[in-house]
C-alpha cells in the first residue's frame, strides 16, 4: 500500500469518526431539544401566568399610584391651606401684638394720668376737708340761730294767738255795742225786722265765709259771699263783716237779699264805728264775732 492509500484510509477513518461524532451529537441534540422545549413550554406557561399576575399587579400598582398621587395632591393642598392658615394666624397674632403694645402704651399713659389725678384729688380732698370743717362750724352757728329763731317764732306765734283772741273779743264787744246803739236809735224794739229794718238777724247756726266779689258803681254796697243755704243761710239773715289784716277792724253788717245753695248776695246795711267802710274781696263774714269757733 502506498502513501496515497494510507492517506485515503486515514481520511476514511477520520471521516467515519466525524460522521459518528455528528450522529452522536445529532442524537444528543434531538433528545435535549425536547426536554428544552418542554421546559421552555413550562417556563412560557409560568411566564404567562406571571405576566397575568404582573399585569394585575401592575394595574393595582397603577391604581395605588394614582390614589397616592391624589392623596399627595390632597396633602399638598392641605399643606398649602395650613400654610395660609398659619400665615393668617401669624398676621392676626402680629396685629394683636401691635394692638396689645398700643394698649400697653395707653395703659402707661392712663397710669401716669391716674397718678397725676390722684395727687390732684389728694389736694382737692385736703381743700374739701378744710371747706367742710368751715361749713360745719357755719352749720353749727346756723343751727344755734335756727333754734333761737324757732324759739322766738313760737313766742311770737303765742303772742299772735293771744292778740287774735283779744282782737276777736274786742270785735265781739264792738258788735254788742253796735247792736245796743242800733237798738237805742230804733227805740229799743224787740222785732229785728219790725221797727228797725237794719236790726241784726243772724242764722240759728254758726256760719262763716268770705266776701267773694264786690259790686261796682252804684252797687258797691252789694257783695257776693262764699256761703249759702247749704250752710244755713236764708233771705233776710244778717252776717257781721270784719278783717284781721293788716289790723283787726270791724266793717259792719250785711243782710242777705238772695241766696243759693253755695253762695249768696248781700247788702251792706250798717257800717262799723268810724263811718262807712269799703268792703274788699277776702273780708271775713260770720254770723257772730264773739262765738267764733
Amino acid at each position: 500500500m502506498n502513501t496515497i492509500g494510507k492517506i485515503l484510509v486515514i481520511l476514511n477513518l477520520v471521516f467515519a469518526l466525524v460522521v459518528g461524532g455528528f450522529l452522536v451529537v445529532d442524537y444528543a441534540t434531538r433528545t435535549n431539544w425536547k426536554d428544552a422545549f418542554d421546559k421552555l413550554s413550562a417556563e412560557m406557561k409560568t411566564a404567562g401566568a406571571n405576566a397575568s399576575v404582573s399585569g394585575d399587579t401592575l394595574t393595582d400598582l397603577n391604581k395605588q399610584v394614582r390614589r397616592m398621587e391624589a392623596d399627595l395632591a390632597t396633602e399638598k393642598q392641605k399643606l398649602v391651606d395650613y400654610q395660609q392658615l398659619a400665615k393668617a394666624k401669624e398676621d392676626s397674632l402680629k396685629l394683636a401684638l401691635d394692638e396689645e403694645k398700643d394698649r400697653t402704651k395707653d395703659a402707661d399713659l392712663n397710669y401716669n394720668k391716674a397718678l397725676a389725678e390722684k395727687d390732684r384729688l389728694k389736694d382737692e380732698v385736703k381743700n374739701l376737708a378744710a371747706t367742710i370743717a368751715s361749713r360745719e362750724k357755719t352749720i353749727l352757728a346756723m343751727q344755734d340761730d335756727n333754734k333761737r329763731l324757732r324759739t322766738e317764732a313760737i313766742a311770737n306765734e303765742n303772742i299772735a294767738k293771744s292778740m287774735q283772741e283779744r282782737n276777736e273779743n274786742l270785735l265781739g264787744q264792738i258788735q254788742d255795742m253796735t247792736r245796743k246803739l242800733a237798738r237805742l236809735e230804733s227805740g229799743g224794739g224787740d222785732s229785728p225786722l219790725g221797727r228797725d229794718p237794719n236790726a241784726a238777724n243772724p242764722p240759728t247756726t254758726f256760719v262763716k265765709g268770705r266776701v267773694g266779689k264786690v259790686g261796682g258803681g252804684q252797687n258797691k254796697n252789694y257783695v257776693e259771699i262764699t256761703v249759702g243755704s247749704d250752710h244755713g243761710l236764708a233771705k233776710h239773715h244778717t252776717l257781721e263783716v270784719y278783717r284781721l289784716t293788716p289790723r283787726p277792724e270791724y266793717l259792719g253788717m250785711i243782710r242777705i237779699v238772695d241766696v243759693t245753695p253755695r253762695g249768696a248776695v248781700a247788702q251792706l246795711v250798717r257800717t262799723g264805728v268810724g263811718g262807712p267802710k269799703t268792703l274788699q274781696e277776702g273780708d271775713i263774714v260770720a254770723s257772730s264775732l264773739s262765738n267764733n269757733p
